[in-house]
């Protein structure tokens, strides 16, 4: 079987696809709708690079993941840092942005403070989506929050929270035109640092 995450993998094109959702892209297009492109971005949790990819295809060339894995996909290659959420290699507000979606609710409980310390540290802003409901069968959602708990949490630590909703809609710029994209099961979080 190909790798799907290398250049010959399923994932290995600009035109990703397939038979996976993604909700991480249409976030992405929603909160870059409204920045400036010379903005730098950190994507904290990109596993695959489907964030940064799309970043990379609207202008944002300051675009840059974090995850424990880096993707195989030479598109990305320089772009792709490893590494740990709760003690990230950056210099305090090096990146004008963070953008974590769908990542939270896999760091342990006892972790998650140590994490958006280290996004307040980094970035002037953060943009956050956070899954609210368990994932079976895979039950890899180790930290599942009611919404409060969370926008609690990113006040605990310091974040001036600007905006917080629960399962919020998202007039999103798609290629042909504007569609309407539900967060369904989780809180959208947007911050200042």
């Amino acid at each position: 079987m190909k790798n799907l995450y290398s250049d010959e993998g399923l994932y290995g094109t600009l035109d990703y696809g397939g038979p996976y959702p993604i909700k991480a892209v249409p976030h992405c297009a929603y909160i870059a709708g409204g920045l400036p492109r010379d903005k730098k971005l950190l994507v904290i949790g990109a596993g695959n690079g489907y964030e940064v990819i799309y970043l990379l295809k609207k202008g944002f060339k300051r675009t840059y993941s974090l995850d424990i894995y880096a993707p195989g996909i030479s598109y990305l290659k320089g772009r792709c840092i490893r590494g740990w959420a709760q003690s990230l290699p950056f210099k305090d507000k090096s990146f004008d942005m963070v953008i974590c979606c769908e990542t939270m609710e896999h760091i342990p409980e006892h972790l998650a403070d140590n994490v958006l310390q280290e996004a307040r540290r980094i970035a002037k802003e953060a943009y956050f989506t956070i899954a609210g409901r368990d994932d079976p069968p895979f039950d890899s959602h180790v930290t599942v929050k009611h919404p409060i708990w969370w926008i609690n949490k990113f006040e605990e630590v310091g974040f001036r929270v600007i905006n917080a909703q629960m399962n919020p809609w998202f007039a999103v710029p798609m290629m042909k035109g504007m569609v309407l994209f539900r967060y369904d099961d989780g809180v959208s979080i947007y911050a200042k640092c």
